[in-house]
């Protein structure tokens, strides 16, 4: 059995009858191609590739975005979130603490993540500060909680909690890393301000220390928490707590004598038992001191430019620190070393100006985006990209404009219009020649005889023979 391949066809053409169309076709599939390279280039003619950046809202400009807005691109497309883990370590553009997630209520990232595109920090502000001091160690330590609840169309879209660890150690090992992030002049002065109030507690500590010591009933070490008013950013603007003191006093605390007995801790709550520990006169002065102090560098960090920020306000500091510390049965009367400085802004140890401290813009958190950009391919790949995608777009077009303007021209002619040119001039000929073989000459008018035509197709030999049998 012979297998039988259908037979190859050609399409019949036909001119079109309209001048116009012919130069108007040739000019606007020029400008068609020219404009589809272009395009190509700018679509096919780059390669994705892989950058890090720290901005999530980072932006490529392209040669054609004036040309093509509609795929120019917007901040926020670019690059993938980054997701941060509880006990994964946060640290903001001013780099004064070293932030750790350490809770995190509502996720927006697995389980236990929350995803982070770059945003301000306007919904996070301090809300407790807790504080550890040994004289034996020479150590002063102290955590800061940190507490975020940012908002997404009047809805907590990320609800999280995080620690930071400061204060200043005799040990080189135990040392925090809040001793080794400093790097600006801005980060130094409020280092050298902590170092001053160690110098106040622990003088002061020191003191009740050497007066009890035929006893050891002082004080060698203490623990103390207090809690701050929570007043972000985004709630000062609408809300007064920007201009009240953000401290609201002592929620636990405890102090550890001489002989190693740990005396009964002390909270500000009615039903507390047994006997409280009261944070009495030889430490309150310097603890609060040292607490809003604490505070305020972290509100720096944050990007919380408090009106009570006595940091950057020097003005206020007489509302919000203890210039003076009284005389108790175990320690003189004293001032404070670190109201003393920063009311005058002069360094005691160097004698030269402390460094103005002030907060550029909103703080954020220093992180690393995967962000997708684009490279402009190799010329010989290029040029195969943009040539076969405008060739294939072009051919597409043609065609179109080619069946659209036939349509049109048989709506017009009707039947006619599908008959192929070469068929309507056969069918122009054949009518001619058969009009040609009937028609009689001018002499055989009025003779009753048609006088043959030579070059006609019809045998009139039969028919003249009749003819002359009759006359005779």
């Amino acid at each position: 059995m012979v297998l039988k391949l259908p037979p190859l066809d050609y399409p019949v053409t036909r001119r079109f009858d309209s001048v116009w169309l012919t130069s108007l076709a040739y000019i606007l599939g020029f400008l068609t191609v020219v404009i589809l390279a272009i395009t190509n280039v700018a679509l096919v003619g780059y390669d994705p590739t892989t950058v890090f950046q720290s901005n999530f809202n980072v932006t490529q400009a392209f040669w054609f975005d004036r040309f093509i807005p509609f795929i120019a691109q917007t901040p926020g497309t670019l690059c993938d979130t980054r997701v941060f883990n509880v006990g994964e370590s946060m640290v903001t553009n001013s780099s004064l603490f070293e932030w750790k997630v350490q809770a995190v209520y509502r996720p927006n990232a697995a389980e236990s993540g929350f995803s982070y595109r770059g945003e301000t920090l306007d919904h996070c502000d301090v809300v407790e500060v807790a504080l550890n001091g040994d004289i034996r160690t020479w150590t002063i330590e102290g955590e800061l909680w940190v507490y975020c609840n940012i908002q997404s169309e009047g809805e907590t879209s990320l609800e999280m909690a995080g620690v930071a660890s400061f204060g200043v150690l005799a040990l080189p090992a135990r040392q925090t890393n809040f001793q080794k992030m400093s790097k600006s002049a801005s980060q130094d002065s409020v280092a050298l301000l902590v170092g001053g109030l160690c110098l106040d507690l622990g003088a002061r500590v020191y003191e009740s220390y050497v007066r009890t010591t035929p006893n050891n009933t002082g004080p060698v070490a203490f623990s103390v928490m207090a809690s701050f008013l929570f007043c972000p950013p985004s709630l000062a603007a609408v809300d007064p707590c920007a201009n009240l003191n953000p401290f609201l006093g002592f929620s636990g605390s405890t102090a550890i004598t001489g002989e190693n007995i740990i005396l009964p801790p002390g909270v500000l709550a009615p039903t507390a038992s047994p006997v409280e520990y009261e944070l009495g006169d030889t430490l309150h002065g310097p603890i609060v001191n040292f607490m809003q102090l604490a505070q305020a560098a972290a509100r720096i960090d944050l990007g919380n430019a408090a009106a009570t920020n006595f940091v950057l306000d020097p003005q206020v500091v007489d509302k919000i620190l203890n210039a003076t510390f009284p005389e108790t049965p175990v320690t003189s009367a004293s001032q404070s070393g670190l109201y003393s400085a920063w009311k005058s802004q002069i360094n005691p140890v160097t004698n030269a100006p402390y460094h103005t401290l002030s907060i550029p813009g909103p703080s954020t958190l220093q992180a690393v985006f995967i962000c997708h950009f684009f490279k402009l391919k190799g010329p010989g790949s290029l040029i195969v990209s943009v040539l076969v995608a405008t060739l294939s777009m072009f051919s597409s077009a043609w065609a179109l404009g080619l069946m659209t303007a036939a349509h049109f021209v048989k709506k017009r002619d009707g039947d006619s219009a599908n008959q192929c040119e070469g068929h309507m001039r056969a069918q122009t000929s054949s009518g001619k020649e058969e009009e040609d073989d009937f028609m009689l000459p001018a002499s055989s008018i009025g003779h009753g005889l048609p006088t043959p035509n030579v070059d006609a197709k019809m045998n009139w030999e039969p028919l003249l023979r009749t003819q002359s049998s009759d006359s005779q």
